[in-house]
């Protein structure tokens, strides 16, 4: 929106469209696979989506924690036993020894796995966990669409690397 509208308080409504589908595309998870229904408030199928998408997410979690432990040199940052799973998002930060971020993550793009590397501007942490000098971290982020297969697919990457 250019500044002059911001000026004059008018708003953008097209801006708006992506914001508007994105949240009907989530209150229609709440219908199709959290029991709301089809009449109820947008709100209430909000809530009934995030209830399924949340517990989807978390055994994405459990699966994608479980296969990285199991992985020799691999070392998994943040909260790996399953009594705190429900504290932790479904954002994994590893390193596996004798390897870089960088290499962990090209190694997966060339499978089309797409994943991040580095200190995401959290330099202060990555300083005190003593990750600067390997690159910081290779960071891998699940969300509702992802699938086991796909997870099965990146350990299996991961293991070659």
């Amino acid at each position: 929106m250019p500044p002059d509208k911001w000026e004059t308080g008018t708003q953008n409504h097209e801006g708006m469209a992506g914001v508007t589908a994105a949240v009907d595309y989530l209150a229609g998870l709440g219908v199709a696979y959290g029991g709301a229904g089809a009449a109820d408030s947008r709100r209430e199928k909000l809530i009934a989506a995030w209830s399924v998408v949340g517990a989807y997410e978390r055994l994405l979690t459990e699966r994608l924690v479980t296969g990285l432990l199991s992985l020799p040199g691999v070392q998994v940052y943040g909260l790996t036993e399953r009594e705190d799973w429900d504290r932790r998002v479904a954002t994994v930060s590893l390193l596996k020894r004798g390897t870089t971020p960088e290499q962990l993550a090209l190694a997966l793009a060339e499978e089309n796995i797409f994943a991040w590397n580095g200190t995401f501007y959290a330099q202060s942490v990555s300083e005190r966990m003593g990750v600067e000098e390997s690159g910081g971290w290779l960071r891998l982020g699940l969300v509702h669409y992802n699938t086991v297969e796909e997870i099965e697919r990146c350990l299996g990457v991961l293991e070659g690397v």
